[in-house]
């Protein structure tokens, strides 16, 4: 994921993203939710906990 916030960033854009979180099939989901400003750095940013919820206004 970090690549594609680089290329995002590179061109000015947010990058928002929704990953599934806790246990799917038996085994542990990644995680990682969260949205990045452009210049890449995290507005916000999720663990991998199922109960995590995450805002951002995104205003240009």
């Amino acid at each position: 994921m970090l690549d594609q916030v680089g290329v995002a960033a590179g061109y000015g854009m947010w990058v928002v993203l929704s990953q599934y979180s806790g246990e799917t099939g038996g085994m542990a989901a990644f995680g990682g939710s969260g949205v990045w400003k452009p210049g890449g750095a995290a507005e916000v940013r999720l663990g991998g906990e199922v109960s995590e919820w995450a805002y951002a206004t995104i205003a240009s």
